[in-house]
């Protein structure tokens, strides 16, 4: 006879929060295969890292991590593979001539020229059964978990 798997009720936070979460990503990023990673022969996690030097230029590598959640080792492959396919570039931050700063060149401003339109439409269909007050209550819960998840990990 065939072993039943366990049954899971489900109707906790606890139970579902997490393979909800995942299941978001998932749907989340398939598109974005489609949309930007195929055409662009980028991955999910280059895309973050472009994204996030576009939206806040001469950043240090250091801080990429705090805007996409990355491990550090898979920033520094990730900036890695950028840097040789050309979409950035790293200098010597002239503020204290230690640390680095990161900035795209025209090849990744073009990328995010191309893409970002599509990135912020995705991200606002996903959103769009939801009312203005909703849409802030969610990025507002949003920001405690992610808060939450940062102080465990430090």
């Amino acid at each position: 006879m065939a072993r039943q798997p366990a049954k899971q009720s489900g109707n906790t936070l606890e139970e579902s929060f997490g393979r909800k979460l995942i299941l978001l990503y998932n749907l989340y990023t398939q598109p974005f295969f489609e949309e930007i990673g195929r055409p662009e022969g980028i991955n999910l996690p280059e895309w973050l890292v472009i994204y996030t030097i576009a939206l806040y230029p001469d950043i240090g590598p250091s801080r990429i991590g705090h805007f996409t959640g990355l491990h550090k080792t898979t920033i520094s492959r990730v900036l890695s593979q950028l840097r040789d396919k050309g979409y950035i570039e790293q200098c010597v931050d002239p503020n204290d001539g230690r640390g680095k700063i990161l900035s795209l060149t025209s090849a990744g401003k073009k990328i995010f020229v191309r893409r970002s339109g599509w990135a912020r439409e995705w991200s606002t269909l996903l959103t769009s059964g939801l009312s203005a007050a909703d849409r802030r209550a969610l990025a507002r819960m949003l920001d405690v978990v992610i808060d939450n998840s940062r102080a465990r990990s430090e």
